[in-house]
């Protein structure tokens, strides 16, 4: 069970940023709410990086600061921030793949630059690296189907993202 939970400062935020997520999540049983909303929250985080940062390289300080808690987490330490200590719980809990997390950042880099896609299939596979991905994380908080996982969740969150 969840130790950590949510201030709200940043239920408000997943709410009023990403309102139709956030209903679902508040649906999931409160054993898995908690860490729905950090992966929510952790998502939110990183796509305001861009907005929030007045230089790339403050950006790329923040995206590194987030790496190296993951990288943490995966080492047993948790990291002195609300959304880090929510994640820290919900990947030990449900033994999230840190490849996905990796995979997030790795994408959201490319949110620092103004270049724009150089086609669709930029397009889409940035969208599968940030939504696709994130719906991967949350169906293993949900313990859904392995099979489903694979052939479903990554396309409708990646699908979302294009939205």
């Amino acid at each position: 069970m969840n130790t950590v939970m949510p201030n709200e400062a940043e239920l408000e935020t997943v709410r009023r940023l990403d309102g139709e997520r956030y209903l679902c999540a508040m649906f999931a049983s409160p054993d898995r709410r908690t860490a729905l909303l950090a992966l929510l929250a952790f998502n939110l985080e990183l796509a305001r990086i861009p907005e929030l940062v007045s230089e790339a390289l403050l950006g790329q300080m923040r995206l590194q600061w987030w790496r190296q808690s993951i990288d943490g987490i995966y080492q047993g330490q948790v990291p002195d921030h609300p959304i880090g200590r929510m994640l820290a719980d919900a990947v030990t809990e449900h033994s999230l793949d840190k490849g996905l997390f990796d995979e997030i950042l790795d994408a959201r880099e490319g949110d620092l630059t103004e270049v724009a896609f150089e086609d669709i299939h930029g397009l889409e596979s940035y969208a599968e690296a940030t939504g696709g991905a994130l719906n991967q994380l949350m169906a293993k908080v949900l313990s859904l189907d392995r099979q489903h996982v694979d052939t479903l969740v990554r396309p409708i969150g990646t699908a979302w993202a294009l939205t």
